[in-house]
């Protein structure tokens, strides 16, 4: 399944921009063709009714939601927000040392902890470039939000990588083993720019769930609202330079981030069992 590059130049290292007031992320010249996000393919040409009604079906079931979110919140019945984050608490929650790596700079971002659209999405934003003898140097992004709901959600590399050059090709998903016995669904993406061809690992955690995909990511957050629980959310993004060889690296990196000595930083990237 691929996605086909923006006309925009490639950067070294893509960082997402919010998706604000329960706006779809976009971006021109992306062709998705997915089933899980569209509900239905659509064929050239011409639009099957079968897809129609599913994404009328979507939009609907979104729609009904965040209006039940609004009124729970106008009766002041809405779950209490978790207290934000305060700028560079992230540094304190991730580890310098992660098995063998260990952290060696934290530039690269094309958008910077200053942006003005980060301010607006995330509480705090860490990004960090890890090294280790004889591996690849792996690049870490993660954004904490303290509250998700019907008009601030995490961003995805689905969209944020297209724009920025890079035409994505989705890989098999990785289930990442927590030592509680829960997993979490990991996203695999190549993405590949003119020079360069980058491995992504990725997942969303929304309150106490891991949605997969934008829409399930959506509906968590409005669900988790509308039982009084107004869920904090985080983007955890693992990504290497290099061809699928490396793959196996960002899942042990993954596994041992997840599984931290650290209570604080288990809780932020795999939440509470």
């Amino acid at each position: 399944m691929i996605w086909p590059a923006s006309r925009c130049s490639p950067s070294r290292w893509p960082a997402c921009s919010p998706s604000m007031r329960g706006s779809r992320p976009s971006c021109r010249g992306i062709a998705v063709n997915r089933p899980d996000l569209l509900g239905a393919r659509l064929e050239a040409g011409s639009e099957q009714p079968g897809a129609a009604r599913a994404l009328a079906r979507r939009d609907f079931i979104i729609g009904a939601a965040a209006l039940g979110t609004a009124a729970l919140s106008n009766l002041g019945l809405r779950g209490a927000r978790a207290a934000p984050m305060e700028r560079g608490g992230l540094q304190s929650l991730i580890p310098a040392a992660i098995g063998p790596w260990s952290y060696a700079a934290d530039e690269g971002l094309v958008m910077s902890r200053e942006s003005p659209l980060t301010e607006k999405t995330y509480d705090d934003v860490l990004t960090r470039v890890y090294i280790a003898p004889q591996l690849a140097p792996l690049m870490l992004l993660v954004g904490y939000s303290s509250s998700q709901d019907d008009s601030v959600q995490l961003h995805r590399p689905e969209s944020c990588y297209p724009a920025a050059g890079f035409r994505l090709e989705e890989r098999p998903s990785r289930s990442v083993a927590l030592r509680d016995g829960r997993r979490i669904e990991a996203r695999c993406l190549t993405a590949t720019a003119p020079d360069r061809i980058e491995q992504i690992l990725y997942w969303t955690r929304v309150g106490r769930e891991f949605p997969v995909t934008y829409f399930s990511q959506r509906i968590s957050a409005i669900r988790q609202d509308l039982v009084g629980r107004r869920p904090d959310g985080v983007l955890v993004r693992i990504s290497a330079i290099g061809t699928e060889a490396v793959a196996p690296q960002l899942e042990r990196f993954a596994k041992l981030l997840a599984n931290s000595p650290s209570g604080r930083t288990r809780a932020l990237v795999a939440g509470a069992a």
